[in-house]
Order: C-alpha cells, then structure tokens, then sequence
C-alpha cells in the first residue's frame, strides 16, 4: 500500500513537471513572439529614414513582408535577447 501512495505520487510529480515544462515552452515562444514584433517595429522605422523617391505600393507591402519574415528569424534564432529577458522575468514572477 505504502509503496502504491508512493509510486502515484512520484507519477504525479512527473505529471506535474511536464505540464510546468510545456507551459514553460509556451511562455517562452509568446516573448520570441513579442521580440519578433519588436524586431519588425524597429526594421520599419528604420526604413522611415531612408528617402523614397518614389511610392510604390506593391514595394511597400513586400518590403513589410520581408522584415516581418526577417524579424521571425531573428527572433526564433538567437534574437536581440529581449525575449530571455521577458522570459526570466515571466518565470521569476510565476514562482
């Protein structure tokens, strides 16, 4: 009987550490999120400050493509380390 409470409560543990790892990766992939939109924010302004000669809608939208794809890469890679940042302070908050 002992060894029963025991083995359901080792099992319990487990459950609960892997719900904490899969939350803990959720977590993780809405601040990479947050950091690739922050990353897109800061490419178009960017882009504000190069004179434009002429305007050219068609331009206009690949280029915002680009950089939205640009700054998912970055983010997903090694980013700016925003998203660390956000994270470690998620979790510190969440313990």
């Amino acid at each position: 009987m002992i060894n029963s409470v025991k083995s359901l409560q080792h099992n319990t543990n487990i459950a609960k550490k892997e719900n904490s790892d899969k939350q803990d990766k959720k977590i993780y992939e809405a601040c990479q999120e947050f950091e690739s939109i922050f990353i897109s924010y800061m490419l178009k302004n960017m882009r504000k400050t190069i004179p434009n000669v002429e305007e050219n809608l068609s331009r206009d939208i690949y280029t915002s493509m680009m950089d939205e794809e640009i700054a998912k890469s970055v983010a997903k890679r090694s980013g700016i380390g925003l998203a660390d940042v956000i994270y470690h302070q998620l979790i510190l908050k969440k313990s």
